[in-house]
């Protein structure tokens, strides 16, 4: 009987199996296997061939067999580019190979498939007819790095929890904004994906788990968030209860700052994640040239407010016009005050925000991302201002005038003292939904090449819209367009309302 893998447990050598012909799940177990050597790292949707039998009563898969050998070695890597429009990619393996990707061999149940840079993933190696290597049967889980790990018990009590420890700093954008601190709650769980791709891949040790001779065991990792005394606050993990075989290893416990006696079982605690590798990408030098990408802008342009273009309609002025002023009173801007150009980190590397005030001088409308190549600049995209936020946050609170949440106008509603909730006076019209992006040709029946393949294998792609799609780590957020800060420090004028 034919048939495939549904889900399967290494850790406890036993899943299920969907049978071709019966169309229901079957239990499978480790010595039911014909070659002892076919019982690991079985993938979802991976065919198999088996028998029915009754063991102990029950009705179980007997004579498991796998139908692809070359799955039997499965390699680990890490994405190092990956051309969504394409649907082609590169992945790093430990030796430092790079191996090709069509997202045709990616297991996910999403529409579009695709992976992220700097992403972690398990495959196996299959050749095609010209004997050119290729990733298959490419898994990765697409829930957040910090989710996988551990069952997040009381996940929104322990972000509040981390907000009453840490500095005072405002973690959402409006009052009454659904979802408990969204910028604290993004911030969280990309700071924890980075320590463990630091502890999994550069040897820096950011995750520490902790085996005690009686038993006990514990995980923690650095927040990077301070107290107000500058005590460090870490997240701490104890060992999951959960008996589900599909359960996460650890639980979180919570967070707890340095001198908490729940850390006393560590003989050191891990720094915090390290975002920058080289400073001098911090400051953007503005001796060179700036290139603005307009085919890759212009199909951004849904990020800028209703109202901006409205008015420049009435102007009877093109956006990629008002684009390209905007551009260059940026960059003398940045020669007058380099705390303009603002860090932000995303899939990976380090970019520069710029402000791009197109209806006024005093007001940032959205936020140029611009990238370094060789001895030139390239803005690559525009992002709200809500967007550059998140991901700027990552590396730092963003110190420049344009990019602060500011303070409450006189007349509003109290806030609680040192909680002073934002407003980036963003218009709140609801973005209509983009089309899904169309999947690219899958390979050919029989396992073939994609048409493009060539020109793929030879190109390593740039990504495309760098900052432009919400990192899977991120959490959801209100995707309408924004209206600006005001440069001079005041309050903007309010919002139109929709």
């Amino acid at each position: 009987m034919k048939g495939h893998v549904s889900w399967w447990n290494d850790e406890r050598g036993f899943g299920c199996f969907v049978s071709d012909e019966l169309d229901d799940e079957i239990f499978a177990h480790r010595n039911d296997f014909s070659e002892p050597e076919d019982d690991t790292a079985l993938i979802e949707t991976e065919p198999v061939e088996f028998e029915i039998g009754d063991v102990s009563g029950r009705r179980q898969a007997v004579n498991v067999r796998r139908s692809l050998r070359e799955l039997r070695q499965r390699f680990e890597g890490v994405v190092k580019t990956f051309d969504r429009k394409r649907g082609t990619g590169w992945i790093s393996r430990e030796d430092d190979s790079d191996t090709f990707v069509h997202w045709s061999d990616i297991i996910d149940q999403r529409k579009i498939k695709f992976l992220a840079p700097e992403e972690e993933v398990e495959f196996s190696i299959g050749y095609d007819e010209a004997g050119r290597s290729r990733a298959i049967y490419v898994t990765h889980d697409t829930r957040p790095a910090l989710m996988q790990f551990a069952d997040l018990n009381e996940y929104p009590a322990h972000l509040r929890e981390l907000a009453r420890l840490a500095e005072p700093e405002v973690w959402r954008f409006h009052e009454g904004e659904p979802g408990d601190l969204p910028i604290l709650n993004h911030y969280v769980l990309n700071t924890f994906r980075r320590c463990r791709f630091e502890t999994r891949r550069l040897g820096r040790v950011k995750v520490i788990l902790k085996h005690t001779s009686a038993g006990s065991s514990a995980a923690c990792f650095n927040t990077g968030l301070v107290t107000p005394f500058e005590e460090p606050i870490y997240g701490f993990f104890t060992p999951n209860r959960n008996r589900d075989p599909k359960a996460p290893q650890w639980w979180l416990d919570g967070f707890c700052v340095r001198s908490d006696l729940r850390l006393s079982t560590f003989d050191r605690l891990p720094e915090r994640a390290s975002f920058v590798e080289r400073p001098a990408e911090l400051i953007y030098d503005w001796r060179l040239d700036l290139r603005v990408r307009k085919d890759h802008v212009s199909n951004r342009l849904s990020r800028l407010s209703p109202d901006v273009l409205a008015e420049l309609d009435r102007r009877g002025q093109s956006v990629m016009e008002a684009v390209d002023l905007a551009k260059d009173e940026a960059v003398r801007r940045v020669q007058r005050d380099y705390k303009t150009a603002v860090p932000q980190f995303y899939r990976g590397e380090v970019q520069l925000l710029l402000p791009l005030c197109i209806i006024t001088k005093k007001r940032a409308d959205v936020a140029l991302v611009v990238e370094r190549h060789e001895e030139a600049y390239y803005g690559n995209t525009i992002l709200t201002l809500e967007q550059a936020y998140f991901n700027a946050r990552l590396i730092a609170r963003p110190d420049a005038s344009w990019l602060q949440i500011t303070r409450p106008a006189p007349g509003d509603s109290p806030r609680p003292a040192g909680r002073v909730l934002p407003e980036l006076n963003v218009a709140r019209e609801p973005e209509p939904t983009p089309a899904e992006p169309e999947q690219p040709a899958a390979h050919p029946a029989g396992g073939g090449e994609p048409e493009d393949e060539d020109a793929a294998r030879e190109t390593r792609p740039d990504r495309d819209d760098a900052g432009a799609e919400s990192d899977r780590e991120a959490v959801s957020s209100d995707p309408s367009a924004q209206r600006g800060r005001d440069l001079s420090g005041e309050e903007n004028a309010p919002a139109v309302s929709p």
